[in-house]
């Protein structure tokens, strides 16, 4: 899995994927933020620190199902 994976399974994917996902770098939790405001969707890791900015996003169903801020993956 990659970022993108990522990204794609956070905007269209379902709640059972997104329960799955982890960092494709360390297989660490990740979290994302989403801005409804300024639609801007931020995806990061907690502990190998890879950090992701989209800017002019549409809602992804991630906010849909768990808010606008949220740890996926949290041990």
């Amino acid at each position: 899995m990659t970022w993108d994976d990522v990204e794609d399974i956070l905007y269209d994917g379902t709640k059972e994927e997104m329960e799955l996902l982890q960092c494709p770098n360390c297989r660490n939790a990740i979290y994302y933020k989403y801005n409804i405001e300024t639609k801007t969707m931020e995806i990061g890791c907690l502990k190998c620190g890879y950090l992701s900015r989209g800017y002019g996003a549409y809602r992804p169903n991630c906010v849909e199902e768990y808010g606008n801020s949220y740890t996926l993956g949290e041990i």
